[in-house]
């Protein structure tokens, strides 16, 4: 699944919102997305799956019940550091665009909603 055609949760937006691929090495161990994806396709994401760019990470990723926006984006994406089906939201991302994600510097956490 290495085009954005193929990819499991297909954005509407995804071949307007993909920046071009690049070749560079990402580390599996440390990926994570981009601010340009974060604040591009992230919440182009969100609000073509019909929340606002003002819900709460709790209103589109529920973790009481079913997989919400972020994590039903890898369920169907096999990850690259076990093989198994499921991958991060970061390894789903590198499957859709590797550009779209980098060696991550800063750790940014929803958990506090």
């Amino acid at each position: 699944m290495s085009s954005a055609n193929n990819h499991p949760f297909r954005n509407p937006f995804a071949a307007v919102l993909c920046a071009p691929r690049t070749t560079r090495s990402v580390s599996l161990k440390c990926a994570g997305a981009s601010v340009s994806c974060l604040v591009n396709f992230f919440l182009q994401l969100v609000e073509a799956s019909g929340f606002s760019r003002d819900s709460t990470t709790y209103e589109i990723e529920n973790l009481d019940g079913a997989p919400g926006l972020i994590r039903r984006f890898g369920l169907k994406v096999r990850c690259p550091r076990d093989r198994k089906m499921g991958a991060s939201f970061a390894h789903a991302l590198m499957a859709l665009n590797p550009a779209h994600v980098g060696d991550a510097t800063h750790m940014l956490s929803y958990t506090w909603g």
